[in-house]
């Protein structure tokens, strides 16, 4: 059963929207995989996260792996909220973790869920009840 990565915290906004889109792809945290696509090694890709140093000559196949313009990449602002995003890869995360252990019916409504989050069609409201189901789950152990 594989682990769950961590997703590393940052207040960049380059490394929020690589969060934004490693969680969009179903690889939350998996920097490894964005290193080997670009060539490069892990700590760099640490370093575009947490300080959003990255080269020039980067930003165009930035953009193509992650479907998004170029001046997405450099906007000033969180494309957004860091709240927002902080709670949104902590519940993708802990539906993939369910996943690794859930029934197959479970995993069939996990992953409708997961496709629901990643497409931004849940509300605020179905976001509690996604939160509360958890929390009521994870009593349940």
């Amino acid at each position: 059963m594989a682990r769950p990565k961590r997703v590393r915290e940052t207040t960049h906004p380059i490394g929020q929207r690589i969060n934004l889109v490693l969680s969009e792809k179903g690889i939350p945290g998996d920097y490894s995989a964005l290193a080997k696509h670009f060539g490069v090694a892990v700590t760099s890709v640490y370093g575009w996260v947490e300080k959003g140093r990255i080269s020039k000559s980067r930003l165009p196949l930035l953009a193509e792996w992650s479907g998004r313009p170029l001046d997405w990449w450099l906007e000033g602002s969180s494309p957004i909220a860091d709240e927002e995003l902080e709670e949104n890869t902590r519940i993708l995360a802990e539906l993939r973790n369910w996943r690794l252990r859930a029934s197959s019916r479970s995993q069939a409504v996990i992953d409708q869920l997961c496709v629901l989050a990643q497409a931004n069609a849940l509300r605020e409201e179905d976001w509690t009840l996604i939160e509360q189901t958890a929390a009521h789950l994870r009593s349940r152990r």
